[in-house]
C-alpha cells in the first residue's frame, strides 16, 4: 500500500507528505478497512521523514480507540509503548 501511495504521488508530481494516516490510505483506496479489522478504531500514522540524529523518532504511531496508549515503531528499530 505504501509503495503504491508513494508511486501515485510521484506520478501526479506531488511530493510525498511527511506522514499519512491509515484513514487516508483507506479513503484513497490503497487498503480496505475490511482487510484490517483488528485495527478498527485505532488512529495510525505512518511517518515518512526521518532524522538520523533522532533514532528515537517514531516512524509508526498508533493510538487505540480510547486513546489510552501510544505505540511507536522507532527509527532505531525498537518498538516502544508509551502511556498517554
Amino acid at each position: 500500500m505504501v509503495p503504491a501511495f508513494s508511486r501515485d504521488r510521484e506520478a501526479r508530481g506531488q511530493r510525498l507528505p511527511t506522514s499519512v494516516s491509515l484513514r487516508e490510505l483507506i479513503a484513497d483506496g490503497y487498503i480496505q478497512a475490511s482487510d484490517i479489522p483488528a485495527l478498527n478504531g485505532m488512529e495510525i500514522t505512518l511517518v515518512f521523514t526521518f532524522d538520523e540524529a533522532q533514532p528515537e523518532q517514531a516512524l509508526v504511531r498508533v493510538r487505540n480507540d480510547n486513546g489510552a496508549i501510544a505505540v511507536a515503531r522507532l527509527a532505531d528499530g525498537k518498538i516502544s509503548s508509551f502511556p498517554r
